[in-house]
């Protein structure tokens, strides 16, 4: 099975690998494992708290984090994010 990250264009997974670069000097112990819809991270012993989409044609992904609406708005750094209805809680 071929992962999202290896179908996915050369500046898409650019993109991924650099934000995981990143996160990975803020964050002790990253994971990322590429499956065949997304990118997880997580930090080791604990559950995955993003997914990164790629895209095929573009130089762009989609990142989905998981974790409490309320903090993640307040601690955006300017990447403007933004909320969507838990289907969970409906």
């Amino acid at each position: 099975m071929q992962s999202a990250h290896s179908q996915a264009s050369h500046e898409s997974a650019r993109l991924c690998e650099r934000l995981f670069e990143e996160l990975g000097k803020l964050i002790p112990n990253l994971q990322r494992n590429p499956t065949k819809g997304s990118c997880g991270i997580w930090q080791s012993g604990r559950t995955r708290f993003a997914y990164v989409y790629h895209s095929k044609s573009m130089s762009q992904i989609e990142i989905w984090c998981r974790g409490d609406m309320p903090e993640l708005l307040k601690n955006d750094p300017g990447l403007g994010v933004q909320g969507r209805e838990n289907p969970r809680q409906v």
